[in-house]
């Protein structure tokens, strides 16, 4: 959470991380119900979407009302143990129920739509975990 008066146009983000390593970023926001150490559960209120032109949580350049939502998760070497953080596609794991795919490019969503087959095919830590893609 970055808020400060000096910095009232600055990214304010909350990261929400879990046991494994995963963690979730949403930026742009206009308002933190959550501190640093709080548990947070599924449904849970912990933001407001900010990003209004010249409001907080916009930034510079905003143009439009926009939330950031950013997916990180371990990756493992199985052969030395070294561990780093990578970013993925969160539409990867989350329902597109709500997502109107017509706004999704053709080519991009023909990719998404094989990767979450083998997602749901294969262990999802042998795929996306570790060094061996």
């Amino acid at each position: 959470n970055d808020e400060s008066d000096s910095m009232y146009f600055a990214y304010h983000k909350v990261v929400i991380t879990d046991e494994t390593g995963r963690s979730i970023t949403l930026g742009h926001v206009s308002e933190t119900f959550v501190k640093k150490g709080d548990i947070v559960m599924q449904g849970d209120l912990v933001a407001l979407s900010g990003a209004l032109p010249g409001t907080k949580g916009a930034g510079a350049y905003t143009t439009g009302a926009h939330l950031h939502f950013e997916l990180h998760m371990p990756k493992y070497d199985l052969a030395t143990g070294n561990k780093k953080i990578i970013a993925v596609d969160p539409l990867l794991y989350f329902s597109l129920d709500e997502v109107p795919l017509d706004s999704l490019g053709e080519s991009y969503l023909e990719t998404l739509l094989d990767k979450r087959d083998n997602i749901y095919e294969k262990d999802i830590y042998k795929t996306y975990l570790n060094f061996e893609d």
